[in-house]
């Protein structure tokens, strides 16, 4: 185990947590920022940008199916589903790199591990290869966390039949049939991108 001293401890690489790092920086701070998976967070990585991308996709793929509109006639069209994944997957690691990039060239510091704090100016990461390493941060530490799937009860996600948005936004085949649960922006948009590929789609929509 190691003590490192930095200015301020940003835990969490998302848009919150990035973007607090890079001002801190920017203003001569000592930063350190902990991420647990991959900078940008939820809506780079599994969120907006991805579900962007297969928007795009969907969208182009929906235009020709319908190009004899524009007197364009089209045939034996096909969607290769994974390598329309692999497409998504490269644009969000450019754009998670590039993030990466905007940190440190701010003078910022990227931590990958699990965050916990031992105390009001201590925080302790623990590597994927369980190392642990203390940092301390003289003037403060900023709580960017993001968010967490809703979980239902008796609604339990299994990674077959009942996914979340996380899973949704990597599917490697197109699913006969959809139900989407909640009408916010993530669900909305991958409802459209599927139901554009051809699942048969309904949204539920209700309290929880």
């Amino acid at each position: 185990m190691s003590d490192q001293s930095f200015d301020v401890i940003v835990i969490g690489g998302g848009p919150g947590g990035y973007v607090a790092a890079i001002r801190a920086g920017q203003l001569g701070l000592k930063t350190l920022v902990v991420e647990k998976e991959a900078m940008g967070g939820v809506c780079l990585n599994w969120g907006c940008i991805p579900s962007k991308a297969l928007i795009h996709a969907s969208g182009l793929v929906e235009k020709i199916r319908h190009a004899e509109q524009l007197g364009i006639t089209t045939s034996g069209l096909s969607v290769d589903v994974p390598a329309m994944q692999k497409w998504k997957d490269g644009i969000v690691q450019r754009l998670t790199r590039g993030v990466a990039q905007l940190v440190k060239g701010a003078g910022g510091t990227i931590a990958m591990g699990t965050a916990r704090l031992r105390s009001a100016r201590e925080v302790e990461v623990t590597a994927q290869d369980g190392s642990r390493t203390t940092y301390r941060a003289t003037k403060g530490i900023v709580v960017a966390t993001g968010t967490e799937v809703v979980r239902i009860p008796g609604f339990e996600p299994d990674g077959e039949v009942v996914i979340t948005a996380r899973e949704a936004v990597s599917l490697q085949q197109v699913p006969e049939r959809m139900l989407v649960v909640g009408g916010g922006v993530i669900g909305l948009e991958l409802g459209t991108v599927y139901h554009k590929l051809g699942a048969d789609h309904q949204h539920a929509l209700g309290h929880l």
